[in-house]
């Protein structure tokens, strides 16, 4: 439908040309229509919708004005037959206003609350059983109502996820030192006796001080730290945190954050890790394939890695994930392995891919099938 518009705008731009001798005019006034256009987007919208409404409402302002011009140009579908076509266009148009209306409703169906800003849109949506909070098809974190469930960690965090398994095989967990990137609605926080969370998009802060209670009720007899901005430059600027496990989960959404899974990147975190210490990184994802890029980020550094992948449990609620744990304490893997939770195959690689901060292809690891 974007496309089908722009066509027509443009069709309608080049028919209303005016004389070369007041282009200029013309190419000042287009470029004005730009710059209006870049205003509404950029500043009114965000101002007036608390979702992303202004592509719908732009579609069937453009629908609408097509509609018109056509009329108004008697644009005839079918030569022979005015009445026809003036059907057929009507139709056309009350069929494309219905798909719009439908698809923003799908949008905001189920959802009580919406925050927008720089960043994008983040939705809550809340039953009587939990909240969850979303952003588009990707959830970022689930928590229980009932007391007694309350601190349970869902979603992709459970006690037999990838980050549940290292935290249960660490022989000292209450005085365990775990570094987050990536706040979600601080599910991390039920682990450890020290949290420290790096996040980028301040909101998703503030949402989950309001509206979850991990890190205020299930995180209170802790030592919790929320630390704002990009998550490898705060890092990069911070003297040596010597986390016990740090857990990177920034990967699930569409948009993958390349500069978090370079070379580079990994000198950084690894600086922070204390001896033995534990690498848990989340790499879920409906499209890429991580596992490759864990190879040779294993290789690279001369380490040891696992990839773990569990099964939800809607009675826990919790997700699907996969995740790698990566160490250089060949003992870690021994004892999970010993208990049954890994397999040999878990922790071989056929393929190893390496990015750095001059190189990175996302085709290598998509996921073709």
């Amino acid at each position: 439908m974007l496309s089908v518009s722009c066509v027509v705008c443009h069709g309608e731009l080049y028919r209303l040309r005016p004389a070369s001798a007041r282009l200029t005019e013309f190419y000042l006034w287009v470029s004005a229509g730009g710059a209006l256009g870049g205003l509404l987007v950029l500043i009114v919208a965000p101002l007036l919708f608390n979702f992303y409404a202004e592509l719908h409402v732009g579609l069937a302002s453009i629908l609408l004005l097509t509609f018109f011009i056509w009329r108004r140009q008697k644009v005839r579908i079918f030569p022979r037959h005015l009445l026809l076509s003036r059907l057929s266009l009507s139709l056309t148009l009350v069929i494309s206003l219905s798909v719009l209306a439908f698809n923003l409703r799908g949008m905001v169906y189920g959802r009580t609350t919406f925050y927008r800003d720089f960043f994008g849109v983040l939705n809550i949506d809340d039953n009587s059983e939990y909240k969850t909070l979303g952003n588009g098809t990707t959830m970022h974190g689930l928590q229980f109502k009932a007391p007694d469930k309350s601190c349970l960690p869902t979603s992709y965090y459970g006690y037999d996820s990838g980050l549940g398994l290292a935290v249960g095989a660490w022989p000292d967990q209450p005085d365990l030192r775990l570094g987050v990137v990536g706040l979600g609605v601080g599910t991390a926080a039920v682990y450890g006796g020290q949290v420290r969370f790096y996040e980028l998009n301040p909101q998703v802060e503030v949402i989950a001080r309001q509206e979850f209670s991990y890190l205020s009720e299930c995180g209170k007899d802790k030592d919790i730290e929320v630390v704002l901005g990009d998550a490898r430059l705060s890092l990069a600027q911070e003297a040596k945190q010597n986390f016990d496990i740090l857990v990177i989960d920034a990967f699930t959404s569409d948009a993958i954050p390349i500069h978090l899974l370079t070379r580079e990147a990994f000198e950084i975190y690894l600086r922070h890790l204390k001896t033995g210490g534990v690498l848990a990184v989340h790499i879920s994802n409906r499209y890429v394939s991580f596992k490759p890029l864990i190879g040779g980020l294993a290789e690279n550094f001369d380490l040891k890695a696992a990839i773990v992948k569990t099964s939800g449990d809607s009675a826990q609620g919790t997700s699907t994930s996969i995740w790698a744990l990566m160490s250089q304490d060949q003992n870690f893997f021994d004892e999970l392995s010993e208990a049954g939770r890994i397999q040999p195959e878990d922790m071989s690689f056929s393929r190893r891919v390496l990015w750095t901060d001059k190189y990175s292809n996302i085709f290598t690891l998509l996921k073709w099938k």
